[in-house]
């Protein structure tokens, strides 16, 4: 007869490098005391002796020394008692206790306590399942009830948590759909990303895949990932958006976590319905979106040309803070067409926008001392409209800034845009309704054409701008 303990770490790499899986691999992998098979051929031959009539005609062979082979030591202290269970329980008390259980007293001092361990328990190995056993044979409802020494703390209001919360609820609200990814990303996307998000790439010690070695220096890769893998299932309509972090490495610190939100629209702007426009998502949707999302957060915003990795250059926008600060809260534009082929998507125009939420946090409603209200004109407004002749190469946007920036001007609406036969080959025109209104009274013709006349002032001598004759 023979009874055997092996290495639990030999064991399982073995298992795994011969792939396997047997029921005696996955006892010896678990561990086994080293006096356990002495005790099993002693049992087993008693039963024989007793049950089939044997006899034992040798005694037991040990390939290893069994004056080696040590019980496992595991000592308790009266003050680790008191913290871990909660109650005093005296060292007497606890050697009964454990001694009915099996252990072994190696060593009693006076405020400790040592015993070794049965083989039979390979599930006590620290001092914390001595004192599980305890409470268990003393009794859990013997553990007095006592007070907490303060009041429990009360958990902070987390004013980005908000605000990532109510960016979600508007998103989803606009019609757009959110996505959760992983954080980490691979050798392979990091090297289509730009030179200094490469540089601070933060890779990870223990990668369980080699597809997630990093930390994501950018969240496009993912959603972009994402919209090819819903295109390839038919899905001819996306409108995505996803927040989360981050990561840039610091050397000597931990990684830099930046809360961003990301969002991606193309395709069908009615997907599969006879009922509404027909036509493509692409960047004017996008736009229309942020324009939603910074109205219901409080923010007046910008848009000014910009280049972006991964964006068309004619067709991406910086967003910017409305003020003297000109605060760059994120961008916006349409993906290059190498970008989506490289991806799979073949949905003509695909625009993507990325929010700096850090950023916009410390600028909206919900951070800081700022008034949640101002008051409205109880007057009626006056509209006017004015018929631009501008450059090609100035923006919308600049023009709005100029009659937006005239304190009776409440809103400047684009509604025409013109640029057919007559005109320079340079120039368009531009047809813009303004809003004319005061807080204290009731608008003059007058006061309402003063200030129609500054304001082409201002545009005839920052950007050249006049009014059609």
């Amino acid at each position: 007869m023979e009874a055997a303990s092996f290495a639990p770490a030999t064991i399982r790499r073995t298992s795994r490098r011969l792939g396997i899986r047997t029921d005696a691999s996955n006892r010896f992998e678990k561990g086994l005391r080293p006096r356990l098979p002495e005790l099993a051929l002693r049992r087993a031959c008693r039963l024989l002796e007793q049950i089939a009539g044997g006899t034992v005609n040798s005694y037991i062979h040990d390939l290893n020394n069994p004056d080696s082979v040590q019980s496992l030591a595991v000592r308790i202290t009266r003050s680790r008692i008191r913290a871990v269970l909660g109650m005093e329980i005296s060292l007497d008390v606890a050697e009964s206790v454990l001694n009915s259980l099996g252990f072994e007293l190696l060593d009693k001092g006076q405020d400790y306590l040592e015993v070794a361990v049965p083989p039979w328990r390979s599930d006590v190995t620290i001092e914390e399942d001595l004192l599980e056993e305890l409470a268990r044979i003393v009794g859990d409802d013997s553990i007095p009830a006592i007070p907490l020494a303060s009041a429990l703390p009360q958990a902070l209001p987390s004013g980005s948590k908000n605000l990532r919360d109510l960016s979600v609820d508007i998103l989803v609200a606009a019609g757009m759909q959110q996505i959760i990814t992983y954080p980490l990303t691979s050798q392979g996307i990091l090297d289509s990303l730009p030179e200094d998000l490469v540089k601070g790439a933060v890779k990870v010690l223990n990668p369980m895949t080699t597809e997630h070695e990093f930390l994501r220096p950018s969240m496009r890769p993912s959603i972009l990932q994402v919209a090819s893998y819903n295109y390839r299932r038919q899905s001819r309509s996306l409108r995505l958006f996803e927040s989360g972090r981050t990561f840039f490495s610091r050397p000597g610190n931990l990684p830099l976590e930046k809360e961003m939100l990301v969002g991606l629209l193309g395709g069908e702007r009615w997907d599969g319905t006879w009922i509404g426009e027909k036509g493509k998502l692409g960047f004017f949707d996008a736009k229309g979106v942020l324009e939603l999302l910074f109205g219901k957060l409080g923010l007046r915003v910008k848009f000014s040309p910009a280049e972006s990795y991964w964006m068309h250059s004619g067709r991406t926008a910086e967003i910017k803070l409305v003020g003297p600060e000109n605060t760059v809260l994120g961008v916006v534009g349409e993906i290059l067409r190498g970008a989506l082929d490289s991806y799979g998507l073949d949905l003509g125009a695909l625009a993507m926008f990325e929010i700096d939420l850090d950023a916009v946090y410390e600028n909206t409603l919900l951070h800081g001392d700022v008034t949640l209200f101002d008051s409205f004109s109880r007057t009626p407004g006056v509209y006017r409209d004015l018929s631009l002749l501008a450059d090609k190469d100035h923006s919308s946007g600049a023009i709005r800034e100029i009659l937006e920036a005239h304190p009776l001007v409440v809103a400047a609406t684009l509604f025409d845009l013109y640029e057919g036969e007559g005109k320079a080959g340079n120039q368009r025109v531009l047809g813009y309704r303004l809003l004319f209104q005061s807080v204290d009274n009731t608008l003059t013709t007058e006061e309402v054409s003063q200030a129609e006349s500054e304001i082409l002032k201002i545009l005839e001598s920052q950007l050249g701008i006049s009014l059609r004759s």
